[in-house]
Formats: C-alpha cells, sequence, structure tokens
C-alpha cells in the first residue's frame, strides 16, 4: 500500500509539471534556446512529439553544431526533433551583433519557459532595418504597400530586370521622419546581404505614396544607391545623407510566392 500511494504521488507531480511546463510555453512565442530544449528533454513533461511541434511553430535560436546536437542526443531528443531543430535553426537563427548595444526590439531573449536560472541572454539582432538614435538602435517601422496586380511580376530577389513594380503606401508621410545624415543599419535574413535591399524614392500622389521601381527606363531614378560597409555576419550599416523627401528600404523575398515584399521599411528626410 505504501509502494502504491508512493507511486500514485510521483504520477501527479509528474503530471502538475507537465501541465506547468505547457502552460509555461504556451504563453510565449519566442524561439527556444538549447538550455531550455534540454532542460525539457531531462524533465520529460512533454512528449517528443510535442517538443517537435513547439520547435516547428516557434523556432529556435540556436545553430545545430556537432556539439548541440551530442549534448541534445545526450538529453534523449529523438532523430524526428533533431530533423526539426535543424531545419528551424537554418530559417530563423539571427547573426550575432557586433559589441555595441543591440535594438531593443532585436535583442532576442533566451526563452522565459525554458531558461534556466542565472543564464544571461545573448544579444542578437534579427533581420530589419534599423535606424541610430542617440546611444541606441531603433527599429525602423514597416508599412504595408498595395502593388497593382496585372503586371508580369518575377520573384524579387537579387535585383530587377525590365519589368516595373507600381504599388502604393496609404498615408502622405511615413511615421519615420529624421534629419540627415541617418544611420542605418540591415541586418538581412540568411542567404542575403544589404545589397539585396532596394532603397527607394517614394513620390506623393494625392493621400497615397507611389512607390515605382524598375530596373531600367524612365522608373530606374527611384533607386537610390547606397554603399554599405560590413559590421558583423550578416550585418551592414549605411550613412544617408539625401535630400528631403520620402524614401524605403524594399526587402528581398525570401519566403513564400510573393513577386515582390509585401512591406516596405520607410523613413522621411526631414528639413
Amino acid at each position: 500500500m505504501r509502494t502504491s500511494a508512493r507511486a500514485a504521488k510521483w504520477a501527479r507531480v509528474a503530471v502538475v509539471c507537465s501541465f506547468v511546463c505547457f502552460l509555461a510555453i504556451a504563453q510565449t512565442g519566442k524561439p527556444i534556446s538549447r538550455n531550455g530544449l534540454i532542460k525539457a528533454l531531462k524533465i520529460g513533461g512533454l512528449t517528443q512529439k510535442e517538443l517537435v511541434d513547439q520547435v516547428n511553430a516557434r523556432g529556435v535560436n540556436f545553430e545545430m553544431s556537432r556539439d548541440a546536437e551530442a549534448e541534445l542526443r545526450a538529453a534523449g531528443a529523438s532523430s524526428e526533433l533533431i530533423d526539426a531543430i535543424r531545419e528551424k535553426a537554418r530559417r530563423t537563427t539571427p547573426s550575432h551583433s557586433s559589441p555595441q548595444s543591440p535594438p531593443g526590439k532585436a535583442a532576442a531573449q533566451e526563452d522565459t519557459a525554458f531558461q534556466p536560472a542565472g543564464t544571461e541572454p545573448t544579444p542578437v539582432w534579427a533581420p530589419g532595418v534599423y535606424v541610430g538614435q542617440d546611444d541606441h538602435w531603433a527599429a525602423l517601422l514597416e508599412e504595408s504597400v498595395n502593388w497593382k496586380k496585372g503586371n508580369s511580376l518575377r520573384r524579387f530577389t537579387v535585383g530587377f530586370g525590365k519589368e516595373e513594380y507600381v504599388g502604393a503606401i496609404p498615408g502622405k508621410a511615413s511615421p519615420n521622419g529624421f534629419r540627415v545624415p541617418i544611420t542605418f543599419r540591415i541586418a538581412a535574413p540568411e542567404g542575403y546581404s544589404a545589397e539585396n535591399y532596394a532603397l527607394v524614392l517614394l513620390h506623393l500622389k494625392g493621400d497615397l505614396r507611389e512607390v515605382r521601381v524598375s530596373g531600367s527606363g524612365s522608373s530606374a531614378s527611384n533607386l537610390v544607391h547606397f554603399r554599405v560597409t560590413p559590421v558583423d555576419s550578416g550585418l551592414w550599416e549605411i550613412v544617408f545623407s539625401q535630400g528631403i523627401g520620402e524614401y524605403g528600404f524594399l526587402p528581398p523575398v525570401h519566403e513564400g510566392d510573393l513577386p515582390i515584399a509585401p512591406k516596405m521599411y520607410t523613413f522621411r528626410v526631414v528639413p
């Protein structure tokens, strides 16, 4: 009887731990850390399939190195879980920042649901465009572009062809206004560089800002040439000093079947 009662007690504890762990995971959408996965595997509160589902839904914030794989397998990770982590690591692991202060939005924190006590989060730059403000970096807000249909569009990756892309952004001005010179940083998605971004001069059309880009012809003048300076792996810096006007960084399409990016990182130069 005593042994049976003890077994029942531990079974209840396991259920409670599993439930608490599940609740913690459900409350955060941040990428899962390596230490967090190892801890979850050792606790055993979630099945391998549940962990695979969490990795597929949230991604991971570390690379699948040989040491990481060995440590995960030693903790009990299945081949299916290892494959899921390796696939997500390719898509979601951002590049590490320089020693300077990382942007608040881009500084990915260690997973709070899986993070062991006493560990410090690793600063990283998430893909995006950032602007230098005083002693910190701020993420440049994106705006949606309504591209006109019916054009012969091709996939926008490393440059423009002869096709013309015409779109519109609601509103007369970008919410991001700065005085020159402006220092930007571009953290490109894996497989791309800052040179895969296009800097476009926008034109006011009533209550809209028109976006018109092309690789040749009269519209080519809307593309603003810029120089980039490498700062770190996957991170580039731009010093912008053009005149007053509306501008936008058009990022490359890196997923899905879209021919051109649906959003732009817009800004305006003010007097």
